[in-house]
Order: C-alpha cells, then sequence, then structure tokens
C-alpha cells in the first residue's frame, strides 16, 4: 500500500512519464494507493478546481485513510521526538497514520518526512 502526500494529489497531471520512478511502476503494476484524512485535507484547502477533485478521488478511487487515536497517539510521539515544531504538526499525522498501516509514504517533500525514517516511516522515490 502507497500513502500520498497533498503534493501528489496537486501533481497528477505530471505523474505518469515514460520513464517512470519507483512509485510509478507500483502503481502501474495496480499497487493500492490511498491518502491519509490528514493529506487530503491539505489537499482541499486548495485552492483546488473541481476537476482536480475529481482527478484526486479517481486516482484514489474514492479511499481515504481515516484518523484514528493509535494514529493521533503516534504522531504526538513523532512531533515530540523530532523537536516539537508547530508547522510539522500534520506531517506527524501524515507519517503516524502510513506507519501504523504499513505503507510506504510518496512525497515530493522528502525533507520535510525525513526524519521520520528511523522512527519506521518508510519512503517511495517520487
Amino acid at each position: 500500500m502507497i500513502h500520498v502526500d497533498a503534493n501528489i494529489l496537486i501533481a497528477l497531471s505530471v505523474l505518469l512519464r515514460p520513464e517512470p520512478t519507483e512509485f510509478e511502476r507500483r502503481l502501474r503494476k495496480g499497487e493500492p494507493v490511498t491518502a491519509s484524512a490528514p493529506a487530503w485535507f491539505e489537499f482541499v484547502c486548495g485552492p483546488v478546481t473541481e476537476s482536480d477533485l475529481d482527478k484526486a478521488e479517481e486516482f484514489l478511487g474514492g479511499e481515504i485513510a481515516p484518523l484514528t487515536r493509535e494514529h493521533a497517539d503516534r504522531a504526538a510521539v513523532l512531533f515530540n521526538v523530532t523537536g516539537r515544531r508547530r508547522a510539522s504538526k500534520t506531517d506527524c499525522l501524515i507519517a503516524a497514520i502510513a506507519i501504523t498501516e504499513g505503507a510506504d509514504l510518496a512525497t515530493f517533500n522528502r525533507a520535510d518526512f525525513k526524519r521520520f525514517e528511523s522512527y519506521g516511516l518508510r519512503l517511495v522515490e517520487v
């Protein structure tokens, strides 16, 4: 399973190039893909058009990974162990959901998520 960050949903129109990345190869093989509720929240905060929303919904097959208490608890741990940066709260939630669900995370913002790798996050080359 691959979870995608909001920036992947924004870039749908430029993905799936002739020379595929690891992420694109996995998509082409039919690996399931979803976005976490926090990533979807970031995406729909926009600006997005109806067409953008339709493309993202089709890409995800309508699936959004919910935010549970277990995810919130893990996100709080990540927030605390990585420096308590206020701007990183949503990233902590996105990482926590992917880690808890055993999913890899695809994002163009690798630098923002790299600090979570030692806590179990697996990043996909996009």
